[in-house]
């Protein structure tokens, strides 16, 4: 396996130590640089003002000895920690004090006077709202938040520790009763709306329900169906994955060519071969698996692996 080196400095990132052009900035706030193996290092300049640092490398194999080279930009000037906003719920065991905190990333921190957890956040949050509810020998802590144009929710339940059942950021989400419903816009091919419904039990939250929405559910364009089939294997939709394979072929038996993934390959760093689409798991470090559809009248009558050309 190939071994990168990485720096951040003065407001760049070098890889292997030296400075090249083959890489560029996205306008998402990430760093991002394509490069071959054995050939010059590479360097991003961070979008953020000097003295920042990296978190979050992904590196993710192309194939033919190309990588893909993404990472967020963070500060490292601001070790102490920051409050942003803070709130208090009081039960009958215990006082909790509910932080959103900037050090370094974005945190929600839950805490009393001798026990603390912590949700690592993908952005700031405002508005903490906690309610806690007797369950059993313990309360449920139900805490929400904005989270800059989308909400954020997390479900703890407090005994003699905090245990965290639940956590995540979702477009939409509301509690009823002891359970949570969250929806997210995946968009893609269909304009996916997914909606998980989430329930407290037997000392753990697990799934009640899960259902699907489309805006628009059909393709007239064959090199589309794919991606289609393939956003909504990956969203779980099983059941409406199976409207696009031939008869006989089923979306299980396509996993087991695919293997499981939650990434389609990006083509703007890729040449476009219709009918071919990388898939892979994201990871700190992962490699793009090739797979050729067979395509007619809009049904997928085939699905083998294939190598990048």
């Amino acid at each position: 396996m190939s071994v990168f080196y990485f720096d951040a400095q003065d407001g760049f990132v070098t890889v292997n130590g030296a400075l090249a052009e083959n890489c560029f900035v996205t306008e998402k706030a990430f760093a991002v640089g394509y490069f071959k193996d054995g050939c010059e290092p590479v360097f991003a300049r961070i979008p953020s003002r000097p003295q920042t640092g990296i978190r979050d490398i992904e590196i993710c194999d192309l194939g033919n000895a190309n990588y893909l080279l993404s990472f967020s930009p963070s500060s490292v000037s601001c070790i102490e920690t920051q409050t942003l906003c803070q709130t208090v719920c009081r039960t009958e065991s215990a006082t909790h004090l509910v932080t959103s905190c900037r050090r370094g990333g974005f945190y929600l921190v839950v805490e009393t006077d001798s026990e603390i957890h912590e949700f690592p956040c993908p952005c700031a949050l405002t508005d903490l709202k906690v309610v806690a509810a007797r369950v059993g020998d313990g309360q449920l802590l139900r805490i929400t938040a904005k989270a800059l144009q989308r909400k954020f929710a997390a479900v703890l339940f407090y005994g003699d520790d905090y245990v965290p059942l639940f956590s995540g950021v979702y477009d939409d989400l509301y509690f009823d009763g002891s359970e949570v419903v969250c929806t997210e816009k995946k968009g893609g091919c269909n304009g996916c709306e997914r909606t998980l419904r989430l329930g407290y039990s037997d000392g753990g939250f697990s799934e009640k329900e899960l259902s699907f929405s489309y805006a628009h559910d059909h393709l007239y364009v064959d090199e589309l169906v794919p991606y289609a089939f393939l956003e909504k294997l990956m969203f779980r939709d099983l059941d409406g994955a199976e409207n696009a394979l031939r008869r006989g072929l089923s979306a299980k038996a396509v996993l087991g060519i695919t293997g499981d993934f939650d990434r389609i390959a990006d083509f703007d760093f890729l040449p476009y071969r219709p009918f071919v689409i990388g898939l892979y798991k994201k990871s700190s470090f992962c490699k793009v698996g090739y797979f050729r559809f067979e395509v007619r009248d809009g049904v997928i009558c085939d699905v083998y692996p294939t190598v990048r050309n």
